[in-house]
């Protein structure tokens, strides 16, 4: 999802992906679109233009996030020429920088439909708006640490109007956070449950990004009301489930939302996710280590997803992560090396490690899931 600080030894990379994000800013669009909106772009950087959902408003607000966190590094150290070109002052799209040209769509933006993280459901997204929330807050700061108040000002009263319209996702009937408000045409999911709230929570609340309080945080009730929810529903759904509880392994595997029809190569049946099952061991974890209620059963939450997990991986020396495991067969399917689910089994291992310090007051290698 969202890249973090880089030490001096990434920094070229950082470099690189900073002139990606220019030239995309850049880029030639054709139909009216706003660039910042599109999901997809072709490898030689040019928009890809056929049939998909568009516009996905998240990748502002994640790649915003990831280049505050490269300004605040170079502010740190000093380097402040390369700054100005990650964000300068006034509203000329030529020279106010790759930060607040994505900052800028973020704030004018958020109120309106997007698709969601699926790619499926075009409405309103509580993972975009939590992003778009977070993004706005680190911009906020930013503007201000660099002269700019009357676009701190902005970004500031957007951030606290999407904070209002936030609440919107809580269902108190149910106890869930719904991932779309309801009366979308999208795939219709029971009680909205979807995984893309563990997503929020991780990528778009708390510490993690920067923003104060635990509101929609894994510390936050609600989220682990959603957890417990969206869990008891997957207990049962796959075979593969089925039989690993019968045969007394821990956990559960986590597809991405009641109902979801995608196999990878069809629409033949959802199978379990290995980026949502090891989100919500990160929410598990996440909690545990920042102060919840019951931190112990929550570290034991999470270790046991990831005990089911990993039991479904390979060996040690020969673990490649695809998109998917079959839901009845137990093998990995659809996209292979998935870079997202590698993303998300290194978080969650590090969440467990900062989880069992929190809990056990050292690292434990209770469980071989987070080490794996």
């Amino acid at each position: 999802m969202r890249s973090h600080a880089a030490p001096k030894d990434g920094m070229r990379r950082y470099l690189k992906y900073l002139g990606w994000v220019r030239d995309a800013q850049f880029a030639d669009q054709e139909g009216g679109n706003d660039v910042r909106g599109e999901p997809k772009f072709e490898l030689d950087g040019s928009v890809y233009t056929g049939p998909w959902g568009r516009p996905q408003n998240d990748g502002a607000a994640l790649r915003a996030l990831t280049l505050i966190d490269l300004a605040n590094e170079l502010l740190a150290s000093g380097n402040t020429s390369l700054v100005s070109e990650l964000y300068a002052g006034g509203l000329d799209y030529q020279q106010m920088g790759s930060i607040k040209r994505d900052l800028e769509y973020v704030s004018h933006q958020w109120k309106f439909l997007c698709f969601d993280a699926w790619e499926e459901v075009s409405g309103t997204s509580f993972f975009t708006r939590t992003v778009q929330r977070a993004a706005l807050d680190a911009g906020a700061a930013l503007a201000t640490q660099l002269g700019d108040p009357g676009a701190a000002d902005w970004y500031a009263q957007q951030r606290d109007a999407i904070g209002n319209a936030l609440g919107q996702h809580w269902n108190a009937g149910t106890g869930v956070i719904m991932g779309s408000l309801p009366g979308h045409g999208g795939p219709q999911k029971y009680n909205e449950l979807d995984c893309s709230v563990a997503l929020a929570a991780i990528h778009g609340a708390g510490p993690n990004v920067g923003l104060s309080g635990s509101d929609w945080a894994p510390t936050d009730s609600r989220v682990l009301s959603t957890m417990e929810a969206f869990t008891a529903y997957f207990a049962d759904v796959f075979a593969i489930n089925q039989n690993d509880t019968a045969a007394g392994v821990p956990g559960v595997l986590l597809g991405r939302y009641p109902g979801d029809t995608y196999s990878g190569h069809d629409s033949s049946g959802g199978n379990p996710w290995i980026l949502c099952t090891c989100a919500v061991a990160e929410v598990y974890y996440r909690a545990a280590s920042g102060g919840a209620a019951g931190a112990a059963n929550l570290l034991q939450k999470g270790d046991g997803i990831m005990t089911r997990l990993r039991g479904h991986l390979g060996s040690d020396d020969n673990i490649s992560l695809s998109e998917q495991i079959q839901r009845n067969s137990g093998e990995l399917t659809s996209a292979n090396d998935l870079t997202w689910s590698y993303a998300a089994l290194v978080t969650a291992a590090k969440a467990r490690e900062a989880a069992a310090r929190a809990v056990l007051g050292k690292f434990s290698q209770k469980t071989d899931s987070a080490q794996s």
